[in-house]
């Protein structure tokens, strides 16, 4: 798959699955989940989840109190999560993707693509146990299959532009369901698979045996709402929109204030076709390329010795 065809032919148009190769199955490991689950020290309620039947797990389970020099903190207990994923539960590890150069390096390569904040979540799985009812994300998805097999389903239903997700209710996954349609292909991704998802495809998946483990990256562009902090940093300096408006209680109030908005409105269209603005959205796009610094710390003795 060419750059040029990915975005012609599926980017926020539709889902792709791309087959494996063996360097993205090489960007994580079933060993680099041990090693971060071992770390409890890294991770805080938000970070370290657990999820077993599509319900997740309460944190109490999951979070044990430990005495740190800073007093009394509450840190995931590595053998419970171990416990927990022995019995079916799923582990979900999310905002990792500075926790080894290879997840650095993908999520660098997609906010270059994109001019989106990139950000990497682990999952991992016991096959037979579903973490995640259907569902959308207001995000692109990457998922990187690195070990094990999982069945996804990807359905006709896209949400258009979603942002943020509804809130909970009794009768949320009932609207999912309904909205969600047909199963528009379903696919078992295997190590080094890459399966692409837009923005608001419903999807869900299922570890088909033993354990399986993947790597999502979500990377947000920057949409339309983001204007409203630009314009407001940028017509401040007007002094018509620092006046205040018009009362609509006072006699032809409600007249003056139709006249300040169309005047208002006037000034934004302006203000959204001068190139000048035009460069600072720019700007503000490709500031969603991050630097990643990897660090290189050396000691002058040794290496002038060397």
């Amino acid at each position: 798959m060419s750059r040029d065809g990915f975005f012609a032919e599926y980017y926020r148009k539709k889902p792709l699955h791309i087959p494996a190769a063996g360097a993205r199955a090489e960007i994580f490991s079933v060993a680099d989940l041990n090693r971060l689950v071992s770390q409890g020290s890294l991770w805080n309620e938000q970070t370290l989840k657990m999820w077993a039947d599509r319900a997740p797990i309460p944190q109490d389970q999951i979070f044990t109190p430990v005495q740190s020099l800073e007093g009394v903190v509450r840190r995931p207990d590595p053998a419970r999560v171990e416990a927990l994923f022995e019995r079916g539960a799923s582990i979900v590890l999310n905002e990792i993707e500075n926790t080894t150069p290879a997840l650095r390096a993908v999520a660098t390569a997609l906010e270059a693509s994109l001019l989106g904040f990139a950000s990497a979540n682990v999952y991992c799985s016991r096959g037979g146990h579903q973490a995640f009812d259907s569902h959308y994300d207001d995000h692109e998805v990457f998922a990187f299959h690195i070990a094990g097999e999982k069945n996804w389903r990807v359905y006709e239903g896209r949400i258009d532009n979603p942002v943020g997700q509804p809130s909970p209710r009794p009768n949320l996954q009932e609207m999912h369901n309904q909205a969600k349609g047909k199963v528009l292909f379903e696919q078992v991704m295997r190590p080094g698979d890459l399966m692409y998802v837009p923005r608001g495809q419903y999807h869900d998946a299922l570890a088909s045996t033993g354990l399986s483990l993947h790597v999502t990256f979500s990377v947000f562009p920057m949409n339309g709402l983001a204007l409203f902090d630009l314009m407001e940093t940028a017509s401040i300096r007007d002094s018509l929109f620092r006046d205040d408006l018009p009362s609509p209680d006072q006699p032809g109030g409600r007249e003056a204030l139709a006249e300040r908005l169309k005047a208002l409105g006037a000034r934004l269209a302006a203000l959204a076709g001068d190139p000048g603005f035009l460069d600072q959205v720019a700007a503000a796009q490709r500031g969603r390329v991050r630097r990643r610094h990897e660090a290189r710390l050396s000691d002058p003795k040794r290496d002038a010795a060397d």
